[in-house]
């Protein structure tokens, strides 16, 4: 994770005009990130309050980001929430990527303390920020980190219902959909599962399952939408979709090209969708 974050990081500084003004300046920042990374912090802050002195305000909350950083790896935890919180106050319009994760790194410390309606504020305005650095593959895994965090906070302030409603359109997935570790998937599963038995008994969990997936919507149609045609093929949207606590749980949305003399197979696309529920960590929690 340490090292997809640095190359987003690296990614950002070769991609963003803003900042490519002094090549100097960007190559300095590049050998700091990489000091940190190596663990020499003493020689990153160095390098870094280099930087923050000579930034000038419209790049400022750059250099302060990079410093909590630091200051967060080596404990200093209050100063580090202390810059993350200048960050935050810097009103230029180039500093969305610092408050975009200096927002999430005070809802961390927060929920860290336990202070968990100031952790869940912090997410909130996290939401608000877009740096527009990011692909769309991770977007599933990013969403539903904020998500779960978000659902710990209303779980401790003793919101369950908002915490389950939050989390649900994510379950029944399998760990490949969700594009999470094991580990996390694990947790997430058993996080969300101790949330429906404040609510539901067991049995009470197995008919709601079972009436669910015998509900379940899978459906083809020619998109029209598409303007290109081929005389063998069609252009088919599937969609399939589970309905769990009044919300929709989405496992198939997407286009292909289908040849039309040998069309796909309806339910085996069903099939395949009950498959992925029946093997996810949470079916096999509520049914085993």
């Amino acid at each position: 994770m340490k090292k997809y974050l640095l190359f987003i990081l690296v990614a950002f500084l070769f991609t963003q005009k803003i900042y490519s003004q002094n090549s100097l300046h960007d190559s300095l920042y590049l050998n700091a990130l990489f000091l940190e990374e190596d663990k020499k912090y003493d020689s990153a802050l160095l390098m870094y309050n280099y930087l923050y002195i000579n930034a000038g305000y419209k790049y400022y909350s750059r250099a302060l980001y990079y410093i909590a950083s630091v200051q967060q790896k080596i404990g200093n935890e209050a100063m580090a929430d202390s810059l993350y919180k200048m960050c935050l106050q810097d009103t230029n319009s180039h500093s969305e990527f610092e408050k975009y994760y200096s927002s999430l790194k005070l809802a961390d410390s927060k929920i860290k303390k336990k202070e968990f309606q100031e952790a869940l504020n912090f997410l909130t305005l996290h939401k608000t920020y877009s740096p527009n650095i990011f692909c769309s593959g991770g977007s599933n895994q990013r969403n539903l980190s904020f998500v779960w965090k978000s659902a710990l906070c209303l779980n401790e302030l003793e919101n369950v219902d908002s915490a389950i409603n939050l989390l649900t359109p994510f379950m029944f997935k399998g760990k490949e959909l969700l594009s999470y570790r094991e580990e996390y998937y694990d947790s997430l599963n058993n996080f969300y599962y101790k949330l429906l038995l404040k609510k539901y008994n067991k049995c009470s969990l197995q008919l709601m399952v079972f009436d669910a997936i015998k509900l379940l919507q899978y459906s083809q149609s020619i998109n029209k939408t598409i303007p290109i045609t081929f005389e063998e093929s069609d252009p088919v949207k599937i969609q399939s979709y589970l309905t769990f606590l009044n919300k929709k749980i989405w496992f198939l949305d997407y286009t292909t090209w289908i040849d039309n003399k040998n069309p796909h197979d309806e339910a085996f696309g069903k099939r395949t969708t009950i498959k992925t529920i029946q093997q996810s960590g949470l079916y096999k929690l509520i049914m085993e």
